[in-house]
């Protein structure tokens, strides 16, 4: 039995050989017959030079090292006879980086192997993620959301790359007033998005606008809607079509006011039926500011107009009251907050509807641009109106415009700081000059209009005030005259500090008894505090007042 198992055991193809590492027969020399190694002349040009000097005997005891011990589920010294070989290197390789012969030479490669291979991606879709702390990623959402307006400003419109590449810091303007089509189809796909005509807006505008609208938004609410347009006019004049109706043509102005407001709406707008009403807020009269509101409205009132700083005596209106006396009218309220900035005030969070500002002034900073905004809260009707009414009036800001309105709001809420510092410093100051009839600043008139600027304006009062000279024009053309640096320019807001004459300026359409009903009297100068140094400022105003 054991010889016929052995002759069937025996039985193969013809020319088949055992392989190499269980052949039986006689060794060469410099060959071990128990791994079947080759001799040095026997192709493996790779092989350890160390090994090649060993002979087949045995050695003297040694202690194995560590080191020397193969990894578990290897055939240490036989990688080339491995299965599968699917980490397998050439065999002039001997698992090493490079070929080395048997004095320690650097081989080269065989022919049948490739060259480097580029650096890529592992295949498939999946990819080796990356740690993620929670923590981190919390705290940095957190810092976002906390970002202040005054940061968010400084950022606003920035370019920012990504993975497919850089991008620019600063966009150059859109200049771009037509665009073409290559077939009605994509015509008729783009004809209702803002790009597709210029009046709708462009990319200087819509940052413009996304950009305003984010720092007149309160935390955590909504976001307004917001429209630039050709000047501050232009936005009261859209903001008053889109609450006017054929059963509410009545808007309530509140005074004073930059003349302007009640113009447009006596003026331009009453040849279309709308009608004014004007309530006259003095300092004398403050305390009762919603009693006078309310008693002007009822049911034919569209909307209140009203300033939070009063142009150009300064007094601080109390808004989220006149906001909910509108309210219960049916009315809507509308808020010029040209003086306040989104840095000092922000209306939508006091109960207002509706709220516009002249680009022109502070936020835009260097007096280089005429522009304005109009914003709407999101949850009143208006919102759904307002892309659709800008479109048709036609009140569009440029693109140049609105690029350096976006330039300018950069710095606008240090420029406000700087300047609001300035003027409280100036107030004080001459407050206590016997050479001034009286100063006009939020807060000054009285102890009721006192804590109220302490409720609404706790970021500061503004860069805006106005004093009173005895000896009515004469005495306001020498303080004029008198001061060496410091412009006089029918207009506010500019980096640096200009002064004005309201009764020649702003309020020149109103009679001289409405000015003096009012409080704006011929002495009366209006200062627009900018970013100089305080020392200089004093220095001038001083001098001037001589």
């Amino acid at each position: 039995m054991a010889l016929a198992h052995g002759a069937a055991r025996q039985s193969h193809p013809v020319g088949w050989r055992r392989c190499l590492r269980h052949q039986s027969h006689t060794s060469a020399r410099g060959l071990r017959a128990r791994c079947s190694e080759r001799a040095l002349g026997e192709a493996e040009s790779g092989r350890n030079a160390e090994r090649d000097s060993r002979s087949g005997g045995a050695r003297g005891g040694a202690r194995v090292r560590d080191g020397d011990q193969p990894p578990q589920r290897r055939d240490g010294g036989h990688h080339h006879c491995r299965p599968r070989g699917g980490s397998e290197r050439g065999p002039d390789q001997s698992r090493r980086a490079v070929s080395v012969g048997t004095r320690g030479q650097v081989q080269p490669a065989a022919g049948y192997r490739g060259g480097a291979r580029r650096r890529r991606s592992l295949r498939g879709k999946a990819r080796i993620p990356r740690p993620v702390d929670a923590g981190l990623a919390n705290r940095r959402r957190a810092v976002t959301e906390r970002a202040r307006r005054a940061t968010r400003a400084a950022r606003a419109g920035l370019g920012r790359g990504s993975a497919s590449g850089g991008a620019d810091l600063v966009a150059a303007p859109s200049l771009s007033v037509v665009r073409t089509y290559a077939d009605l189809d994509t015509l008729d796909a783009d004809i209702e998005s803002r790009r597709s005509y210029r009046r709708y807006g462009d990319a200087s505008t819509v940052q413009l606008e996304a950009a305003l609208a984010d720092l007149e938004t309160p935390d955590g609410a909504e976001a307004a809607i917001a429209r630039v347009t050709g000047s501050g006019q232009a936005a009261l004049g859209l903001a008053i079509t889109l609450v006017a109706s054929a059963k509410r043509r009545r808007v309530v102005v509140v005074r004073p006011c930059y003349s302007g407001t009640d113009a447009l709406v006596a003026g331009p707008l009453g040849n279309l039926g709308v009608q004014l009403t004007t309530v006259d807020l003095t300092p004398e009269r403050g305390a009762d500011q919603v009693a006078l509101v309310s008693s002007a409205l009822d049911d034919d009132v569209c909307a209140v107009v009203t300033e939070v700083i009063t142009n150009p005596l300064m007094t601080l209106v109390d808004v989220p009251a006149i906001a909910g006396a509108a309210h219960n009218a049916g009315a809507a309220c509308i808020v010029d907050s040209t003086f306040t900035t989104p840095f000092l005030f922000q209306p939508f969070a006091h109960g207002v509807d509706i709220v516009f500002h002249s680009l022109t002034k502070h936020l835009a900073g260097h007096s280089d641009v005429l522009g304005g905004v109009l914003l709407v809260q999101p949850g009143h009707e208006a919102a759904g109106w307002l892309d659709g009414f800008a479109r048709l009036v036609g009140a569009s800001l440029s693109a140049f415009d609105a690029w350096l309105a976006l330039r300018g709001l950069r710095t606008a809420a240090l420029r406000i700081e700087r300047g609001s510092a300035n003027a409280e410093a100036l107030v004080t100051w001459l407050s206590a000059d016997p050479r001034v009839r009286a100063v006009h600043y939020p807060g000054l008139h009285g102890d009721a209009e006192q804590r109220l600027a302490a409720s609404l304006l706790r970021h500061g009062r503004g860069p805006m005030f106005s004093l009173e000279l005895d000896g009515g024009l004469d005495a306001a053309d020498r303080f004029v005259r008198g001061l060496a640096h410091v412009r006089l320019a029918p207009s506010l807001g500019d980096v640096a500090t200009t002064v004005s004459h309201p009764a020649l300026t702003s309020h020149r359409s109103l009679s001289r008894q409405q000015r003096d009903a009012l409080g704006v009297g011929d002495g009366l100068v209006r200062v627009s505090a900018g970013i100089e140094a305080l020392d200089d400022l004093r220095g001038e105003f001083d001098l001037a007042l001589r």
